[in-house]
């Protein structure tokens, strides 16, 4: 057991360092390349940020453990949005100037919704799997289309080149690799010696790990000013995890969705991301925002945790 905590808390650090530097890298990509800030964060930073769950829903789906592949990545959603987004706004508020409402919420939507269609006969298939991707394709190349026109001499001297980002972004998303591996390693084995299911472990513990990337870099985002990086990181992520973790895991195994998964783990999802749309609305997520984020998350682990005993 004191193995499995000094994993934790390994993990933990490694997830904060790795977060810090993709961070730097993406932002200094986005000065010198024009892409936009939001664009960079919901693409690139969301995607390594979502590389745990990636990595975790095809582990668990090759070795036959189905429901963490299923519940890591809406237990991981439903963190993004309560712990990510939530704890930091109940610190900083956050704003954000761009109009999400053109391609990113909807996108956010009809990922979930797509989601509910194609496991409504109770299982994902191979089909739905590549369904998944495609979508993540489209959506991945969409966005990157988003520029803007740059002035070289207002690139702030603190940014680095491509190259150098690129590396950095590089060793940083193996450090967010390897700390998310630590948590989930060590939190699951802390788990299972309370005796506890694995759907249960999946959207608890596993999620909790595999979101702390999402957590340590919207927080991270946050301390450097850059309020869009964070929104874009958390919405874009949640969009990969759908279209690309569950999209690969079942690819690699059928993964069997329950009834109570759909009625109550989905239309949780859901829930929380019609909250996320309604308080960016206005561009902003206040401070009692984040606040009720989190009572939220909390009503939700132990109606979850009731539901699959």
């Amino acid at each position: 057991m004191l193995l499995s905590w000094i994993l934790v808390l390994l993990g933990l650090f490694f997830l904060y360092i790795g977060a810090e530097g993709f961070v730097k890298g993406a932002v200094s990509i986005a000065r010198r390349t024009g892409i936009a800030e939001y664009a960079i964060g919901a693409t690139l930073v969301a995607f390594g940020t979502s590389l745990p769950e990636l990595a975790a829903g095809v582990y668990a789906a090759y070795k036959g453990s189905t429901d963490i592949s299923v519940s890591n990545v809406v237990g991981s959603n439903i963190f993004n949005i309560g712990l990510a987004l939530g704890l930091p706004a109940a610190f900083f508020s956050i704003k954000t100037e761009r109009e999400i409402f053109h391609l990113d919420i909807p996108t956010f939507f009809a990922s979930i919704i797509l989601l509910f269609l194609l496991s409504f006969d109770g299982t994902l298939s191979r089909l739905d799997g590549t369904i998944l991707l495609v979508s993540f394709v489209t959506f991945t190349i969409y966005l990157l289309r988003d520029r803007e026109v740059i002035d070289i001499e207002e690139i702030p001297k603190d940014t680095y080149s491509i190259p150098i980002s690129l590396v950095i972004i590089a060793i940083s998303g193996i450090l967010l690799y390897i700390g998310a591996r630590f948590l989930v390693n060590g939190g699951v084995h802390i788990a299972r010696n309370l005796g506890v299911s694995e759907w249960v472990i999946g959207a608890t513990v596993v999620a909790i790990g595999t979101s702390a990337p999402e957590f340590f870099t919207s927080f991270a985002a946050l301390r450097h000013n850059e309020d869009e990086l964070s929104v874009g990181n958390i919405i874009g992520s949640n969009i990969i995890n759908i279209f690309l973790a569950l999209g690969a895991a079942s690819l690699t195994r059928p993964l069997p969705v329950s009834h109570v998964a759909i009625y109550f783990d989905f239309v949780s999802m859901f829930f929380f991301s019609l909250l996320i749309a309604f308080m960016l609305s206005d561009r902003k997520i206040s401070q009692e925002s984040g606040v009720w984020l989190l009572l939220l998350l909390v009503a939700y682990i132990l109606g979850m945790m009731r539901m699959h005993r």
